[in-house]
């Protein structure tokens, strides 16, 4: 695979809070885009819950975030390309959170920025240290525990329901909750500064079948600054898109790694448990996929995707995208997916803003 690393931005766009990523807000993205071509791509990212009011640690990041980068570097086995994008247009008004340019000032940020980029050298690589000095969960062990117990007496409660609406010739009530996801949020507090680059790049060592991404947003306009840093490591990609083929995935289920004992790789594909809550994705990506596409293929039914620490449930599928379908109706199905939110999942979401007393931000 390709590994892609952006600096700087020739044109943004950051929407206010309690505002979603809506189709306006791609087509004022995607005119800088020329279909069939991928030379010129955006980068960023969407709020899992944009109805919900940021934390101060997220509102930087606004509801979503995109930006066209000044120059992109992708490198892969055989060869490497840098790319330099200067964007600005006519448009004499402007939507909140969209930051483009005149030509001049474009041009001039191009090159600060690639000044910038030849005065650098190329740092030592040493170990992370991170030495932390407190730490905080929210909720705790305990209370995360009463929570998920709660959580699957209302699932078991729906479940019944459904049984018993079939049992009288009903459909089974099809929208009730099947799946919920509950997440912990645990704040350190590191002794040093910490570079959310060099972390990324050891995130990158442990773990290569991983999606590893990192966004750093700078200290003001047009400055590259590392105020806030947005990073981590994830086995699951939404989806990948090349022309009318799209190809996604789905991982659920988890399981600790152990190469030395085959039984546990064993018990994960054969747990009824696992299986059941691995098929709610699959379904939920499948499902997404169809409402968008001519064609939809299950790749992969199942198997297991191996890290370094743990292994999943893995699936694949790929459709092709119907005509005037685009990556913001993708985006729209796909996130957040029943892997990260639950299942039906604008139920879930809003079930857990109900729960959950964190920001998940991009989460």
């Amino acid at each position: 695979g390709a590994e892609i690393g952006c600096i700087g931005s020739t044109c943004a766009w950051k929407g206010p809070a309690g505002s979603p990523f809506t189709e306006e807000s791609y087509n004022r993205i995607s005119r800088f885009f020329r279909e069939g071509e991928d030379s010129i791509r955006a980068f960023g990212g969407i709020r899992f819950d944009p109805s919900q009011a940021p934390s101060e640690e997220w509102k930087a990041f606004g509801s979503y975030h995109f930006l066209i980068p000044v120059l992109e570097l992708t490198s892969r086995p055989a060869q490497s390309v840098l790319s330099c994008t200067v964007a600005w247009d006519n448009v004499s008004q402007r939507v909140e959170g969209e930051a483009l340019q005149s030509l001049d000032a474009a041009l001039a940020n191009a090159g600060a920025i690639l000044a910038f980029v030849s005065a650098s050298r190329e740092r030592e690589r040493v170990p992370v240290d991170v030495s932390v000095s407190g730490s905080r969960e929210n909720p705790t062990q305990a209370e995360w525990a009463t929570r998920v117990d709660a959580v699957l007496d209302q699932l078991d409660a729906c479940a019944t329901s459904s049984a018993e609406s079939i049992d009288g010739g009903g459909d089974g009530g099809s929208d009730e909750m099947r799946k919920l996801v509950l997440a912990r949020r645990s704040s350190l507090k590191c002794e040093n500064a910490v570079d959310a680059l060099h972390f990324l790049s050891c995130l990158r060592d442990q773990d290569r079948k991983g999606y590893q991404f990192c966004m750093l947003l700078g200290e003001g306009e047009g400055e590259v600054g590392r105020a806030k840093a947005f990073f981590g490591s994830t086995p699951e990609r939404l989806y990948a898109r090349s022309g009318s083929h799209v190809v996604s995935e789905a991982v659920a289920a988890t399981t600790r790694m152990d190469a030395r004992d085959a039984s546990v790789t064993k018990d994960l594909l054969t747990s009824e448990k696992e299986h059941n809550e691995f098929i709610v994705v699959r379904d939920a990506v499948k499902q997404a996929l169809e409402s968008l596409c001519s064609e939809v293929e299950v790749e992969v039914e199942k198997e297991v995707l191996k890290h370094v620490n743990v292994q999943h449930l893995y699936g694949r599928l790929s459709g092709k995208v119907a005509s005037k379908k685009n990556d913001y109706h993708l985006l729209s199905a796909l996130h957040p997916t029943p892997a990260v939110a639950g299942y039906p999942c604008k139920e879930s979401v809003k079930t857990l803003s109900t729960i959950e007393t964190f920001d998940r931000g991009f989460y």
